[in-house]
């Protein structure tokens, strides 16, 4: 290996995979575009908290429409990855790497990418979990923190399991919830046109450019 980094950490959306999971969700359960986006703007503008969005987006599901387990991965998955993701996933591991996900996003997807892409189970997290009761309906979602923090939580997590310091691992990713990783580890990876690239150890104009940094 050509570096110290012995993990690597993917985030989901528009990383691995292209697109919103969340706005697949929404617009499948009667969320419409201009909802969608007026509690984007709330969250973003500090009006509304990230656990209080997540609770109302889980309200306006099941005002809409009551979402059976089977019909929640059925949109979930219909995820498409992003050009070069498997094969340098494959290329990573063949270097010897460990690789997770920490994602903002569900931890039916999280797990459902990571076992496409041969990621342990364990190592695929999300800070938000759905709930289903006896009839495999929705009934609640488990949200760990805002999308920032909670990410830090689930990192701090996997290097005590891994028995490693936050040093030695890079984080790759493209949006705001990912700064804290970026700083927590100074080995933030993120494309060349994302707003947060300021904060990254690297730049990367596609997936691919990872094999030049390990």
């Amino acid at each position: 290996m050509k570096s110290k980094i012995r993990l690597i950490v993917f985030d989901l959306d528009k990383t691995l995979i292209k697109n919103s999971s969340w706005q697949r969700l929404n617009y499948a359960f009667g969320i419409s575009k201009k909802q969608d986006q007026a509690l984007l703007k709330e969250y973003e503008q500090g009006k509304l908290a990230y656990v209080a969005w997540i609770q109302r987006l889980l309200l306006l599901y099941l005002q809409n429409k009551e979402p059976s387990k089977k019909e929640v991965l059925a949109v979930l998955k219909k995820y498409h990855f992003k050009k070069g993701a498997q094969e340098t996933i494959k290329y990573l591991k063949s270097k010897g790497f460990k690789l997770a996900i920490i994602s903002g996003s569900i931890n039916l997807l999280v797990e459902d990418v990571a076992k496409e892409l041969g990621i342990p189970k364990k190592h695929a997290l999300a800070n938000n979990t759905f709930v289903f009761n006896a009839k495999s309906k929705l009934t609640k979602i488990k949200t760990m923190a805002d999308d920032p923090e909670a990410k830090l939580l689930m990192l701090k997590k996997l290097c005590q399991n891994l028995k490693i310091s936050a040093n030695s691992c890079a984080t790759v990713g493209d949006g705001d919830n990912d700064r804290s990783l970026f700083l927590k580890t100074k080995h933030g990876i993120t494309f060349r046109d994302s707003k947060i690239k300021k904060l990254a150890w690297k730049t990367i104009g596609k997936l691919e450019d990872l094999k030049r940094i390990f």
